[in-house]
Formats: C-alpha cells, sequence, structure tokens
C-alpha cells in the first residue's frame, strides 16, 4: 500500500520530470549533493509539477483525484 501511494505522489511531484530535464531523477549510489539538488528542485521550487489544466476549477481536479485514488486503492484491498 505504500509504494502504491509513493507511486501516486510520485505522479504528481514529478509529472513533469522528462528525459529531456537537465536534472535527472538521483540513484541510490548518486551523492548527497546530488541527491539534495534534486530535492530542493522538486519540492521547493516544485520545478516537475505539471501545471494545472485551464479552465478547470480545482475543486473539480481534486475530486477527480480522489476518484482515481478510490480506483486505484479497489485494485490493492487491504483485506483480501
Amino acid at each position: 500500500m505504500t509504494s502504491l501511494g509513493n507511486k501516486i505522489a510520485n505522479s504528481i511531484w514529478e509529472g513533469n520530470l522528462s528525459s529531456k530535464c537537465a536534472l535527472k531523477k538521483p540513484t541510490p549510489n548518486s551523492s548527497q549533493e546530488e541527491k539534495e539538488v534534486f530535492i530542493i528542485a522538486k519540492y521547493c521550487s516544485k520545478e516537475f509539477l505539471q501545471p494545472l489544466p485551464s479552465g478547470l476549477h480545482r475543486t473539480l481536479l481534486l475530486a477527480e483525484g480522489i476518484e482515481r485514488l478510490t480506483q486505484m486503492s479497489n485494485n490493492f484491498p487491504l483485506f483480501g
């Protein structure tokens, strides 16, 4: 379940991270400095967030996101 949560969170925070970006996602073998630079870019500068679609109300986007989460979590029941 934690893995599902991480995938969803990363799909948001890294939604605009592509192979074209100069900054690459660090690996476990990356230096501490590389990891810190990436984390600051990801969470503080929000460099990889996809822009919100124009014309859509944030409440609607939130509702759609909750619906997707619900559908995904139904594929991974806690008690099966």
